[in-house]
């Protein structure tokens, strides 16, 4: 055999398990890491929906912010006419 001994055989055998062996572990490694990113994928697209919720009601409490401002101010106009009409009142009892 033209310089291929039996150690050379031999050597290249154990080289090759030990690559099986790394690819057998890479492989394990990339299954492990696609599992993980579909969790996390699925996190992601669970916590984006919670932010569009989130958003969502913080638009509907600034928008029943803005009406009960525009009932403060009605109801502050409503108690200053009240007002002037019982001092109208009042000094019509004066007379």
């Amino acid at each position: 055999m033209d310089g291929i001994t039996d150690t050379s055989i031999d050597a290249l055998e154990n080289k090759i398990d030990q690559l099986l062996t790394k690819m057998q572990k890479m492989k394990a490694e990339n299954e492990s890491l696609r599992s993980e990113n579909q969790q996390l994928q699925r996190k992601l697209s669970e916590n984006e929906s919670i932010v569009e919720t989130v958003k969502e009601k913080s638009e509907q409490f600034d928008s029943m912010k803005e009406e009960i401002k525009d009932y403060k101010i009605k109801q502050d106009r409503i108690k200053e006419k009240v007002k002037s009409l019982m001092d109208k009142l009042n000094e019509f009892d004066a007379v």
